[in-house]
């Protein structure tokens, strides 16, 4: 596991964020499944460092779940102000 250096759970949200609102729903739809592949595939890596005591890799998944988290939240926060009209 000494070669993962990114996983890119942010970017690919960001991507799929962007199709959708160039209108490119299909390609959207497919990032976004990319992204909850990529999600299940670093968590069973997360769970397989645990029990090998990779603390590297299970911080690298940490910080990319986390930027995925806080893309999500601000990406719902800019809906909600679309939505109240701020």
């Amino acid at each position: 596991m000494n070669n993962l250096q990114h996983i890119p759970l942010d970017e690919i949200l960001l991507m799929s964020f962007q199709a959708a609102d160039e209108g490119e729903i299909e390609l959207s739809e497919k990032l976004y499944e990319s992204f909850i592949s990529t999600k299940d595939k670093a968590l069973q890596l997360a769970e397989k460092a645990s029990i090998n005591g990779d603390l590297d890799t299970l911080d690298i998944i940490s910080k990319s779940i986390e930027k995925a988290k806080l893309v999500s939240k601000s990406r719902t926060s800019m809906g909600n102000n679309k939505l109240s009209g701020k």
